[in-house]
């Protein structure tokens, strides 16, 4: 039973990070899940010392308005022509450091623990149970992160219109009557519940890999947005599993199995996806250069160039017999109807 909650949970996890993670990063802002998985361990140990109590609800509360404060900040900073990567760096960098001095300094009275923060340990979740009412509901992680995978999913639903239209072109959005302040304000809202549920299961850093790997996996393998959703919810499944079951084989760190089975599975999609793939491209740029040789030698052709590089005649004549073989030059070397048509579509497309 214990095995199924552990499984499960790493799941949910995977999930609740990957559906917001997959919007981030069409909006050109997946680094800012890494500040968001930083800066809310500032808003924890305020809270903290605010309420005194690491159990309060009021620590979620802190950590959620600390991810928001942290969007409002690289916003204002990206308005005073600072760049986006430049402005997430200052402020993330400034609060996180600010919160492990926090930490460090008082972490035998407030039981924090710095590795516990930003490397996680999902296997003890199992043992962390949510209990309402004498009901017994599971483990806390999975019920928090199903919470934030459900609400992702409902909002990604209802919103489906608006989070489309801000994503791609915001000035038609403005024009339609969608505010891309209020949906990016809610994304981000939406993005930093998600972080706090996942902090305590998996720990600050490994966070950023669930909310980058599958959608940067899943918008190499499709063009269609609503395939890619799909793609990324499947391939955040298979990353968390596959690093469970590494994991348990190899008896290493549960989470860190998982964002390297994430990172691995990005890895081989990057090299073997078939259109955006690294070796897709790889032919792709030498069938290119080829068809400019071909179009190169068609042009000499056509202006009575033929022997103006004598030094590779057994290049050109490999090409005559190509281009005889497409219908654009005839026996005799002269260009069809076909070559001219082709030369015409070059000309138009330039």
């Amino acid at each position: 039973m214990i095995l199924v909650d552990l499984f499960l949970t790493g799941v949910v996890v995977s999930l609740a990070c990957a559906l917001p993670g997959l919007w981030l990063m069409l909006r050109g802002m997946s680094m800012l899940s890494d500040a968001l998985t930083h800066s809310v361990l500032l808003g924890i140990v305020v809270t903290y010392f605010i309420v005194g109590d690491v159990s309060s609800p009021w620590m979620f509360i802190g950590a959620v308005l600390s991810g928001i404060i942290t969007a409002v900040f690289v916003d204002r900073l990206q308005q005073r022509n600072v760049s986006a990567d430049a402005a997430i760096g200052l402020v993330f960098a400034g609060m996180f450091s600010f919160a492990i001095i926090l930490i460090t300094q008082f972490a035998d009275d407030t039981h924090l623990d710095l590795d516990a923060v930003l490397l996680g340990e999902i296997v003890f979740a199992p043992f962390d149970r949510m209990v309402i009412a004498g009901v017994n509901l599971g483990p806390r992680a999975m019920v928090m992160n199903g919470i934030a995978l459900l609400l992702s999913t409902v909002c990604m639903w209802v919103f489906w219109k608006e989070l489309v239209y801000t994503t791609f072109d915001a000035t038609s959005a403005v024009l339609v009557g969608f505010s891309p302040a209020v949906i990016s304000i809610g994304l981000v809202t939406l993005s930093s519940f998600t972080v706090v549920t996942a902090f305590d299961a998996v720990g600050a850093i490994l966070v950023v890999a669930l909310m980058t790997a599958a959608p940067a996996s899943a918008f190499l393998l499709t063009f269609r947005l609503k395939t890619m959703v799909w793609l990324t919810m499947l391939l955040a499944m298979s990353a968390a599993l596959i690093g469970m079951v590494a994991a348990m084989w190899l008896d290493v760190s549960v989470s860190g199995a998982m964002a390297t089975a994430a990172g691995v599975q990005f890895v081989a999609v990057w090299l073997l996806a078939p259109k955006r793939g690294l070796i897709a491209r790889a032919f792709e740029r030498r069938g290119l250069r080829h068809e400019v040789v071909l179009l190169a030698h068609l042009m000499h052709l056509a202006s009575h160039h033929i022997d103006a590089e004598p030094h590779r005649v057994h290049a050109s004549e490999q090409c005559l017999r190509e281009l005889t073989q497409r219908g654009w030059i005839d026996e005799r070397r002269m260009l069809t109807a076909s070559g001219y048509a082709r030369l015409n579509d070059v000309g138009t497309r330039k």
